[in-house]
């Protein structure tokens, strides 16, 4: 087996991929499938020079430029649909996801004034009433509040994700993350963690 120390030193890495050698294994392993399997399948799209459709939204997603910016705007409006107070900046119209707290909020605070006067037709004692109205039932909704907001928005990104275009923003990100010993993927997970933590920041201005 050849040392990998002697492949680099024999390899031309294309100065596009910044002298990476892993992204040069990747592209060469990419244009080597893409060779056979253009002798494998006859379709009209590799036999003609024609972009499929996939392919032009890779040339604009994929984009060296454009693709960060668009990637930012598409959490910005998610992010904006999640916890905006104001639906695209229109008064008095809250977002979805604030909308879906307020009507929790409600739901709770209906379940916990309903305890309430249970319990004080019950004529139940002071403590009684504390545990169950201020503790258990205002402990468990505090919680309870952002629950739809933290699934809207991983609603969203899975949306994203099944779609293909947290693929494409893995690719874009790849290079930038390599500098630091990471995957393109790596940006993944920071997704649900900065949504969690902007619903936190949320919850504690507000």
């Amino acid at each position: 087996m050849i040392p990998i120390n002697q492949i680099k030193e024999d390899v031309t890495i294309d100065p596009n991929l910044g002298g990476d050698f892993k992204a040069f294994v990747a592209n060469e392993r990419c244009q080597y499938i893409e060779n056979n399997l253009a002798t494998a399948i006859k379709n009209q799209t590799i036999t003609s020079n024609k972009l499929s459709r996939s392919d032009k939204i890779d040339k604009v997603l994929t984009n060296k430029v454009l693709g960060i910016p668009i990637f930012l705007l598409f959490m910005l409006v998610v992010f904006h649909l999640t916890f905006g107070e104001n639906l695209f900046f229109i008064t008095e119209i809250p977002s979805p996801g604030v909308w879906l707290q307020g009507l929790t909020e409600e739901l709770i605070g209906f379940i916990s004034e309903s305890v309430g006067t249970l319990l004080e037709n019950l004529n139940a004692a002071d403590w009684v009433m504390g545990l169950v109205v201020d503790g258990l039932i205002a402990g468990v909704g505090a919680v309870l509040s952002f629950l739809p907001q933290i699934l809207m928005l991983f609603l969203f990104l899975s949306i994203m994700e099944d779609t293909g275009y947290m693929a494409r923003v893995a690719f874009i990100m790849d290079r930038i993350l390599r500098r630091f010993g990471l995957s393109g993927k790596a940006f993944m997970p920071s997704q649900w963690d900065l949504g969690v933590q902007f619903q936190q920041l949320w919850e504690r201005e507000h």
